[in-house]
């Protein structure tokens, strides 16, 4: 039964980056003959949209620099 599960996912990311890469052609199609330039989530928003956000808002969350790494950022000019 693991074997099933893990060839359903491994089907299903598959899908999403089939999904993605239709989007991204499609919006480099449009943006080479259109004056208003669009991106791929105006095209069509897909299911795992929403969970990529929530899991790069909580990657920038749990990844923010300490004070001390901040200080070495604005001695350098970095800030």
């Amino acid at each position: 039964m693991g074997e099933f599960i893990h060839a359903r996912k491994g089907y299903n990311l598959k899908q999403e980056r089939e999904w993605e890469r239709t989007r991204l052609i499609a919006a480099s199609v449009i943006n080479t003959v259109s004056k208003k330039k669009v991106s791929p989530k105006d095209i069509v928003e897909l299911s795992f949209d929403k969970e990529f956000e929530e899991a790069r808002a909580e990657f920038i969350k749990d990844n923010q620099p300490t004070e001390e790494q901040k200080a070495w950022m604005r001695r350098k000019g970095l800030l």
